[in-house]
């Protein structure tokens, strides 16, 4: 079944990235089904005070079983989303292509306005879209949102993860090359 899967709010202001999430449900999912295109990342209200850093939401499109890929989500979010942290409070859900129309006034909303966690919990139930919620489950805002998101436009962001064995570890990183990035090809890529 052709399913969109959105995440949020796995991350916390001491690591672990809600799109470094994704891409890891991503690669379980694709040894069950296929995943379809490319995944997208939904910047949210940038003035909540719950966010950890960027606000950011991921969904993707997937032809899978929604039963497994709920298993796959719950396993990925307990093994890896930081929910030792207070503000951790992933979502996850898993919308058939056909109610995504329905949740476009919702992502409209979560991108301008403060929404509650109750107001994602009733869409979701009336809609009988299937989630999941951890702790407070102030993640099912962005993921419903980041499936009904409409993108009439779209950039690219290129986001590099480290491999594991560096988490924690002081980066090695050549600053000039930053700012040299920013010379030679601003406007085209900017916030290097």
């Amino acid at each position: 079944m052709r399913v969109w899967i959105g995440i949020d709010d796995t991350d916390s202001r001491k690591g672990m990235c809600t799109t470094y999430i994704a891409l890891l449900l991503m690669e379980r999912l694709r040894e069950i089904g296929e995943v379809i295109g490319y995944p997208r990342l939904i910047r949210l209200n940038p003035t909540i005070p719950f966010k950890t850093r960027g606000n950011g939401a991921v969904s993707f499109l997937a032809d899978v079983s929604i039963d497994d890929a709920m298993e796959i989500a719950r396993n990925v979010v307990e093994e890896f989303a930081e929910l030792e942290e207070e503000n951790t409070n992933p979502g996850v859900v898993f919308v058939s292509e056909e109610k995504v129309p329905e949740l476009r006034k919702f992502a409209d909303m979560a991108i301008k306005d403060v929404l509650t966690i109750e107001q994602a919990k009733d869409l979701a139930e009336r809609l009988r879209i299937p989630y999941l919620s951890f702790k407070n489950g102030r993640g099912l805002i962005g993921a419903l949102a980041s499936v009904g998101a409409q993108l009439d436009d779209f950039v690219y962001e290129l986001i590099a993860y480290r491999f594991p064995d560096r988490f924690g570890k002081q980066r090695q990183v050549d600053e000039e090359s930053f700012y040299e990035l920013d010379f030679r090809f601003y406007p085209t890529i900017f916030d290097t």
